[in-house]
């Protein structure tokens, strides 16, 4: 009898040891994703649906090492993997823009990345202007817009991490007084107008998908009432 009670306080101590860690985890993931997904915008990257708890904790190590092009090859294939999901939410979400991201994506395959990249990067705007009415890339007394207007969205602290690498104009959307702050990474404003003409490698376009991936995730899964405005 007492070996059943020992064996049974022991399961007791075991879950309530485990119950702990997980909520020691779940405290520090809001902190954990906000450094990550800012950290990983300033390389020109962004935060996944498909990433995991492990695949952000690697990812905290090697930026901790300022090991970049590491971060890089890291995310390169989680992006490529990403891509068939991507055209998904797409065309079941934003079901106008569907066609042009559904032919950006057939010439990322062939390595046509020329086209690809301001198509993308002009889509990902599109969608925020018809979710919120707001352009991605407009600043306003150096703050991007984008990030007031979804103030209104960060009902907790996990909301808040999520959305926090738009609360800056970091790597791709940079504009062009700090754009120096980070040395290559293809920029924007620079790809659209004309400036840069060496931005078509793959890397840039996998970086161009990555924003289009987390623009469209972020406003089907936290703005509310959108619907209409992406059909």
């Amino acid at each position: 009898m007492k070996e059943a009670v020992d064996v049974a306080e022991l399961i007791k101590q075991i879950f309530q040891t485990a119950v702990q860690a997980v909520a020691e985890v779940a405290a520090r993931l809001p902190a954990h994703l906000s450094q990550v997904g800012t950290e990983l915008a300033k390389r020109g990257w962004y935060i996944s649906d498909s990433m995991d708890l492990s695949d952000t904790s690697q990812i905290e190590n090697l930026l901790e090492s300022n090991k970049m092009d590491d971060v890089d090859s890291f995310m390169t294939p989680i992006v490529r993997n990403r891509i068939p999901d991507l055209e998904k939410l797409i065309r079941e979400h934003y079901p106008k823009r569907a066609a042009i991201v559904s032919l950006a994506l057939d010439a990322h395959s062939r390595g046509e990345y020329a086209l690809v990249i301001p198509t993308l990067l002009c889509q990902t705007e599109g969608i925020c202007l018809d979710v919120v009415n707001t352009k991605l890339y407009k600043t306003k007394r150096k703050v991007p817009v984008i990030s007031v207007v979804l103030e209104q969205y960060q009902t907790d602290d996990f909301l808040a991490a999520v959305l926090k690498p738009l609360e800056t104009d970091l790597g791709i959307v940079a504009r062009q007084e700090i754009r120096d702050r980070f040395p290559g990474v293809m920029n924007r404003h620079e790809v659209i107008h004309g400036i840069d003409t060496e931005y078509a490698t793959e890397l840039n376009s996998l970086k161009a998908i990555s924003l289009l991936d987390y623009v469209a995730t972020i406003m089907w899964e936290v703005v509310p009432n959108k619907k209409a405005a992406s059909a």
